[in-house]
């Protein structure tokens, strides 16, 4: 029977990795109705199903991950997905989202979310292809980055068109802003890799086969051709385009509204350095997108040689800023090469740069020595000190343990 509501499949996974039990269970038409999809209807689950004071990293919690009813339409720029628990940042309910193609693939494998509860005794990752889901050991990949993870699940699968949320070192120890990547995209905030690490998850890889049915193709597609041709003229748009997230960067400079040195000013002498146009310049190779989007606002950016090699795809806005003016650090190779061992490690980007610049000023007020350092001299506008760091917070290493935790966290625990 066909759900009440176009764009919906109308089918939850629910996957307890404690016991292997694997159900699907239909979606209730009273919450797509009151909640619509995606953090809504998360939140109304967790809401149903969480008991009061649970450990987030307890076989109590639960991590869903939710589509909504226009992801999978060629409707543009409607792709995103979020995952959604209770934090271990935070205490409470948090919602991370992300782009790309992780959540359309869920919905054409026949679901519209999937519910992940319990905990593995050892390390596994879920296999959906469409209505065919399997737990499968993951020993092999523990240990392994997100990317790497992805390269030997595509090859052991033997598709290289599947789609993978997976986590980082980070992860899997349960650092606080651990986040999942799914593909290239980040559910970054709010401890989301935490949760699933403390699951003994590694990885969530699709496949899907099916389609999304909607009740008026015509309408749809209309409209998806109306909002393009608004995305091809409107300025701010061919802006993100251009320059990607990072398009406003300098005009926010001179309104004195870019966060810098740690929030202790809002205006970045080195701007001109970490812009969009600059990034474009010294370091953009390419544009992709999203799922039915025409906008390609994510940059591939390349630095090919010298201490700062890396490929990533960035820098976005939040790049820009939490390294770059946050902490006095003007070279654009650098924030790639930042952006690149955050994904490495499966951190936060956000929560691992704003650590670090309230490191900085921590270190310069006296508060932390190089003895609490282990020699880094962690001023603003020191570059490689900041890559440094971001390794210790990987690996949760000496002062990147504290910081591991988050700034609140790590405030109360200084004192």
């Amino acid at each position: 029977m066909a759900f009440k509501y176009g764009g919906y499949i109308g089918q939850l996974l629910r996957v307890n990795l404690t016991n292997k039990g694997i159900t699907k269970e239909p979606l209730r038409e009273d919450w797509a109705r009151d909640f619509v999809g995606g953090v809504g209807l998360s939140a109304r689950i967790l809401y149903e199903e969480l008991q009061p004071k649970i450990a987030p990293l307890g076989p109590e919690n639960r991590l869903v991950m939710m589509t909504g009813p226009v992801n999978g339409t060629m409707i543009p720029a409607a792709s995103r997905s979020s995952f959604c628990t209770k934090s271990p940042y935070t205490g409470s309910f948090f919602h991370s989202i992300f782009g790309g193609f992780l959540g359309p693939e869920v919905k054409f494998a026949g679901y519209d979310g999937i519910i992940i509860e319990g905990q593995a005794k050892a390390p596994v990752y879920i296999w959906i292809d469409d209505d065919k889901v399997q737990i499968k050991d993951a020993s092999h990949l523990w240990g392994k980055d997100p990317f790497k993870t992805q390269e030997i699940l595509r090859k052991e699968i033997g598709d290289e068109e599947i789609h993978i949320a997976t986590i980082g070192l980070a992860g899997e120890q349960m650092a606080p802003y651990a986040m999942i990547l799914c593909d290239i995209r980040a559910a970054g905030r709010g401890g989301m890799g935490a949760v699933m690490g403390s699951k003994n998850l590694k990885a969530i890889a699709v496949r899907g086969t099916g389609s999304v049915t909607v009740p008026n193709v015509l309408k749809v597609y209309n409209t998806a051709i109306r909002l393009n041709e608004l995305f091809s003229t409107t300025p701010a748009v061919k802006g993100l385009t251009e320059y990607g997230t990072p398009r406003m960067v300098g005009a926010m400079n001179e309104g004195g509204i870019l966060p810098t040195r740690n929030w202790q000013t809002e205006v970045f002498k080195g701007m001109k350095d970490i812009t969009g146009e600059a990034m474009r310049e010294k370091v953009v190779k390419g544009h992709r997108a999203c799922f039915a989007c025409s906008i390609n606002c994510t940059k591939y950016s390349v630095v090919p040689s010298g201490p700062y090699k890396s490929i990533i795809n960035g820098a976005d806005y939040e790049t820009i800023y939490g390294f770059g003016s946050c902490c006095e650090v003007d070279n654009i190779e650098v924030l790639c090469k930042a952006d690149e061992l955050c994904d490495h490690y499966g951190i936060d980007l956000i929560s691992t740069a704003l650590c670090i610049s309230w490191a900085m000023e921590c270190y310069e007020k006296g508060i932390f020595t190089k003895d609490d350092t282990d020699g880094i001299e962690l001023k603003f506008g020191n570059a490689d000190g900041m890559l440094q760091m971001i390794e210790k917070i990987g690996k949760r290493e000496g002062l990147g343990d504290l910081l591991a935790k988050g700034t609140r966290e790590a405030s109360r625990i200084v004192g």
